[in-house]
């Protein structure tokens, strides 16, 4: 079993400095643009906005929830919103719809059962030449990255680069 720690899994940061939120976190016109063709209501414009931002640095969508409140008060203050304006989504549609459009506005293809087949293949791949679950799940990582993949959760790499 492979600690989290020691592999290249994107994660959240608990702290972030200011110009990383500058340069990394703050959208550009092109993405404001696509948000506000595809999101209705200020909730919905937050919400969007953070999964999109997140989805980039991450390759995985996480639970709004884990988003830390730094980054939503960024994005939240790019946007010229109240801080009444909270991130949640009333509605699973909506939420699964945002994901559908934010993998497609970025060319990701989604994690599912045929990617699931290609991630087995790239990680029986990687095995034959590393032994080391942190590695092979690192060099699957890079493989998926560069092949426009979704991640999947790491405890799914971390149990199929056991087997």
């Amino acid at each position: 079993m492979a600690s989290i720690e020691r592999t290249a899994y994107p994660r959240l940061k608990k702290r972030y400095s200011n110009d990383d939120l500058r340069s990394v976190n703050t959208p550009t016109t092109q993405e404001l643009s696509f948000i506000y063709a595809q999101a209705r209501g200020s909730e919905n414009i937050l919400n969007m906005t953070l999964l999109l931002k997140v989805f980039q640095r991450l390759g995985h969508f996480p639970r709004l929830e884990d988003i830390p409140d730094q980054l939503v008060s960024h994005i939240r203050t790019c946007l010229n919103m109240e801080a009444n304006i909270i991130s949640k989504y009333d509605n699973k549609r909506t939420l699964y719809r945002h994901h559908k459009a934010i993998r497609e506005f970025l060319q990701v293809s989604p994690y599912n059962s045929a990617n699931r087949k290609q991630l087995i293949k790239i990680m029986s791949d990687v095995a034959l030449v590393k032994d080391n679950p942190a590695d092979i799940i690192n060099a699957t990582i890079d493989e998926m990255i560069h092949s426009r993949m979704e991640l999947p959760a790491f405890s799914t790499l971390d149990r199929l680069s056991n087997e």
